[in-house]
């Protein structure tokens, strides 16, 4: 009987050990997955503000096309201000023809 509880004391030595080992394990393993979800972290906000800029960019882009369409335009007019009447009176009539004809 002696020998048996000398090998529960050894079993439960060694159980411990493993045990410690476990615990040890598992800490480092919970570090892990905070430096993994923190690097996902930087790199899901870093990919967020990229995508913000190319917007921004794209914004600035499309405004620009916008202001130099519109200088475009206030030239023309200013330049063949008898024509853009004309042209204006001529579009207005062709809306109103059609849809007088649809009614």
């Amino acid at each position: 009987m002696e020998r048996t509880t000398a090998m529960t004391n050894e079993e439960a030595t060694a159980l411990r050990l493993d045990l410690d080992q476990f615990k040890s394990d598992i800490g480092r393993l919970r570090d892990d997955l905070s430096e993994l979800a923190n690097g996902a972290i930087r790199v899901a906000k870093a990919g967020a503000a990229q995508t913000r800029e190319q917007v921004t960019e794209g914004a600035r882009a499309a405004a620009a096309k916008g202001r130099h369409a519109a200088d475009t335009l206030e030239e023309q007019i200013n330049e063949h201000p008898l024509l853009t009447a004309a042209a204006a009176f001529g579009i207005g009539m062709a809306i109103g023809v059609g849809i007088s004809r649809k009614g």
